[in-house]
C-alpha cells in the first residue's frame, strides 16, 4: 500500500524512484546500448502484424464508413500508434519519442486487455461471425502489444497515466450515447432492430444497464486493470545502477585466458620457490645440529 501512495504523488513520468534509484529508461525501451538486432526484428514483426491487420480488415470490411464506432477498432488505433513509436523510438530515442511510447502502452493494454475480455464474455457466442480478424483484433494484437511493452521493452507503468485510459473509455461512453440516441445508423442492424453496437451497450432498450456498465468499466475495470499491470511492471523496472554486462568478443576472451594462464603460471613460480627455501632451511637445521653434537 505504501508503494500504490507513493507512486501516486510521483510526477508524470517520474524516473527517480522514492528509494533514490533511477531508471534506465534506455533498457527500459530497448534503445542505444540496448537495442539489438533481435529486438528489431521481432518489433518488426509486430508492427507489420498490426498495422497490416487494421489496413485489410477496414479495406475489406462491408461498411468501412461504420468500421471505427467500434471500442475494438478504437483500440486497434491504440495499438497500431503504440507499435509505430516503440519501434522508430529504437532508431530515434528521442524524450518526448520515449514519453509517447511510455503512455501509450499504458492506454493500449489497459483498454485493450478489457475489450478483449469483454467481447469472449459479452459478445461472443455460437451464432456470431467469428472470422481470423476476430481472433485478431480480440487477442492477437493485445497479446503482441504486452509481449513488446512487458519483455521487449519493460515500460516502468505509472499510476498516474490511468488517467490517460480513463479519459479515453469516457469518450467512447459518450460516443456510444450520442450514437443510439441521436441515432446514428449502425448498417449491421436490420431495419427493424435498435442501433446499439453492443449487447451490453444498448442505450435504447436497456439504458440502466448500459449506464452500470458504462460506470462499472470507467471507475473499476480500467483502475482495477491498471493497478494490476502497474504492480507486474514494477519487478520488471530496470534501473541506471544496474550493472550492463555487454557481451564479450573473441578478442577480450583471449584475453583474460592468456592473463589466467600468466598468473597460474606465476603462482607455480611462487610455490615452487617457495618449497626450494623450505630444503634449504632444513638443510641449515641439519648442519646446525650436526655441529652441536661435534661440540658435545
Amino acid at each position: 500500500m505504501s508503494k500504490f501512495c507513493t507512486d501516486l504523488r510521483l510526477p508524470f513520468f517520474a524516473t527517480i524512484e522514492p528509494g533514490g534509484r533511477e531508471l534506465d529508461l534506455d533498457k527500459s525501451f530497448s534503445v542505444r546500448q540496448h537495442r539489438s538486432l533481435l529486438k528489431i526484428i521481432i518489433k518488426f514483426i509486430f508492427l507489420a502484424f498490426i498495422v497490416s491487420t487494421w489496413v485489410l480488415e477496414w479495406s475489406t470490411y462491408k461498411y468501412p464508413a461504420f468500421y471505427m464506432s467500434y471500442w475494438t477498432r478504437w483500440n486497434l488505433v491504440y495499438h497500431n500508434v503504440y507499435i509505430i513509436f516503440s519501434f522508430a523510438t529504437i532508431f530515434y530515442p528521442k524524450e518526448w519519442m520515449i514519453k509517447a511510447t511510455w503512455i501509450l502502452f499504458s492506454l493500449a493494454c489497459v483498454t485493450g486487455t478489457i475489450q478483449v475480455l469483454l467481447f469472449w464474455i459479452t459478445e461472443y457466442d455460437e451464432d456470431f461471425p467469428l472470422d481470423i480478424y476476430d481472433t485478431f483484433t480480440h487477442g492477437g494484437i493485445n497479446v503482441c502489444v504486452l509481449i513488446d511493452g512487458f519483455i521487449i521493452n519493460r515500460t516502468p507503468i505509472r499510476l498516474k497515466h490511468v488517467l490517460l485510459s480513463m479519459g479515453m473509455t469516457l469518450l467512447f461512453i459518450l460516443w456510444s450515447v450520442i450514437q443510439a440516441l441521436a441515432p446514428v445508423e449502425n448498417p449491421n442492424k436490420a431495419p427493424d432492430e435498435n442501433e446499439s453496437m453492443y449487447k451490453i451497450l444498448d442505450w435504447q432498450k436497456v439504458p440502466g444497464l448500459s449506464a452500470g456498465v458504462s460506470l462499472g468499466v470507467l471507475f473499476v475495470a480500467v483502475p482495477i486493470l491498471h493497478t494490476f499491470f502497474w504492480a507486474i511492471s514494477i519487478p520488471l523496472r530496470t534501473y541506471t545502477d544496474d550493472k550492463y554486462e555487454a557481451p564479450e568478443s573473441a578478442m577480450e576472451k583471449d584475453f583474460k585466458d592468456e592473463e589466467k594462464q600468466v598468473e597460474k603460471n606465476a603462482s607455480g613460480d611462487v610455490k615452487s620457490q617457495g618449497g626450494d627455501e623450505e630444503e634449504e632451511k632444513k638443510v641449515e637445521e641439519n648442519v646446525s645440529g650436526d655441529e652441536k653434537s661435534q661440540q658435545a
